[in-house]
């Protein structure tokens, strides 16, 4: 019984990812919806865009 809800479980979850619509799967910063998860984490554009978000809160954290 264990075995079946874990399967099933799984399977639901499968089916939920794959139902994102590419629009809400892309990138906010250049709207890439292809990115592998190693190309992402390097991306030059996304971890700029990191870095900006992160000087504008510690400015309006003062």
């Amino acid at each position: 019984m264990k075995f079946r809800l874990q399967e099933l479980l799984k399977n639901l979850k499968k089916e939920i990812i794959q139902d994102i619509p590419d629009e809400l799967a892309a990138c906010e910063v250049c709207g890439a919806t292809d990115c592998r998860n190693d190309e992402w984490i390097h991306c030059e554009n996304r971890i700029a865009h990191e870095k900006c978000l992160r000087q504008i809160a510690e400015r309006n954290n003062r």
